[in-house]
Parts: C-alpha cells; sequence; structure tokens
C-alpha cells in the first residue's frame, strides 16, 4: 500500500512540476515555404504567383492551462508570374504584425500539437517595373502545428498558417487579394 501511495504521490507531483515548467516567456524564430493564392486585381484580372519565402519571430506567454499568447512579426516574399495571363516581372512582399492566440493539446509525450489563431495588420507591397505601391490592411489568420521537445526548455515547432488579409489597394489599382498558406518549421525556447 506504501508503493502504491508513494507511486501516486510521484505521478502528481511530476504532473503539477511539468505544468509549471510550461508555464512562462518564450521566444521563437521560423522559415517557411510560401504560397500565396492565385487571386484578383482591379476586381477581374487573375494574379498568379510563384513559391515564395517567409520568415517570423516571436515573443509570448505560456499558461499552464495550455493556453499562449504571443505577438509575432513575419516577412512574406512571392514573385508574380503573370497578370491575366500576361508575363510581368513583379513581387509582392508583406510584413504582417500579428497578435496570436493558441491552445496547446496536452499529450504526455514529447509530441505536443497545437491550434490556435490570430489578428493584425499586414504592410503589404507590390512592385511591377515602374509601378509599385504599399498599402497597410487588417488581417487574420488560422495556425495548427505540433512541438516536439527536444529538450525540457526547447521545442522543434512545425506549423501550417493561412493569412488572409483586406485587399491591398494602390496607384491605379482598385484592389489586389491577398491570400497565403505558408508550412514553416522552426525553434521555440522557454525561459
Amino acid at each position: 500500500m506504501n508503493r502504491f501511495v508513494t507511486v501516486v504521490c510521484a505521478a502528481a507531483l511530476s504532473c503539477v512540476a511539468g505544468a509549471a515548467q510550461a508555464q512562462g516567456w518564450y521566444a521563437g524564430g521560423y522559415g517557411a515555404m510560401n504560397y500565396t493564392h492565385d487571386g484578383d486585381a482591379n476586381g477581374n484580372d487573375n494574379v498568379d504567383y510563384e513559391l515564395g519565402f517567409g520568415i517570423g519571430g516571436m515573443v509570448g506567454y505560456a499558461m499552464a492551462s495550455g493556453l499562449r499568447f504571443e505577438g509575432e512579426l513575419a516577412y512574406r516574399s512571392n514573385g508574380i508570374n503573370t497578370i491575366d495571363g500576361v508575363s510581368v516581372g513583379a513581387d509582392i512582399n508583406s510584413w504582417a504584425f500579428m497578435g496570436n492566440a493558441l491552445y496547446d493539446i496536452k499529450t504526455q509525450s514529447s509530441i505536443t500539437p497545437h491550434i490556435g489563431g490570430g489578428v493584425g495588420v499586414v504592410r503589404g507591397a507590390v512592385e511591377t517595373g515602374n509601378v509599385s505601391f504599399n498599402d497597410t490592411v487588417l488581417a487574420a489568420q488560422f495556425i495548427i502545428g505540433i512541438d516536439y521537445n527536444v529538450a525540457p526548455d526547447l521545442a522543434l515547432v512545425l506549423d501550417y498558417r493561412y493569412l488572409i488579409t483586406e485587399d491591398y489597394t494602390g496607384s491605379g489599382l482598385g484592389g489586389v487579394e491577398y491570400a497565403n498558406s505558408s508550412v514553416s518549421a522552426g525553434l521555440r525556447k522557454r525561459f
């Protein structure tokens, strides 16, 4: 009977210790493959994008309940293949400033799935030949992924992010749709 009580107490203490370790500040960064979804410009011109890249970083706070809140800064870049079927030498770049809320799903293993989303603003720039414009628009994103704990305070993070914004508008343009998917890999360090 004493052995059973000892095992139960040790298990309870390890759960409490695990919860305390999961709580606190963290910072991380990632690199991503970025796919900007084909969309419309000027209401009817079809825009076809090339595969691009992204990088980002975040600082946040994790609570023992599994909730995390973070601020994220991310850069994404894609070339533009064609506009309405005509080849162009153009690029679309964006800086995203997002506030995210995520939930870590406890699994009692070194792998932890998470799901969440965010809202913020995106500063986008379209550059084609002699024409370029910038616009700042509202944005939202959906995030799903998994963490693999390589150490008690360090996780390898794999994420899928879907970001969508209001249409960019600029000189001579009625609006450019902007939505993209990115698959990222990075690290997150707890402090």
